[in-house]
């Protein structure tokens, strides 16, 4: 799986963008297991903005395609938060074939 972080998250104030619960759930459980501080768990950007500043959360987990906008879209929404962004994703094929993977990283982390 192509991952744009693998900054641990242990000790770390962290918020879940995910609209399904279940998963939300799962998501939540597996930060907590790995030491994390899940602040809290939301379903839409707006609310993540929101959440993220009023707890000021060091990482935002998110599922790369359910907000329904790109890597390097969602690191310019999150920017002026300084919140490192996880990408998560239960499949290996979230971007297109075409796509250049090492430029596409290259440019997100460009934002960090």
């Amino acid at each position: 799986m192509f991952t744009l972080s693998s900054t641990p998250i242990s000790g770390r104030r962290v918020l879940i963008l995910e609209d399904d619960i279940t998963s939300a759930a799962i998501i939540s459980y597996q930060a907590e297991r790995a030491g994390a501080l899940v602040a809290a768990c939301v379903s839409t950007i707006e609310d993540a903005k929101y959440w993220a500043m009023l707890y000021g959360v060091s990482h935002i987990l998110l599922d790369v395609r359910q907000v329904g906008m790109t890597p390097l879209c969602l690191k310019e929404t999150f920017r002026h938060l300084h919140v490192e962004l996880v990408f998560i994703a239960g499949f290996d094929d979230w971007y297109d074939d075409e796509d250049d993977v090492e430029e596409i990283e290259e440019r997100v982390l460009a934002y960090a």
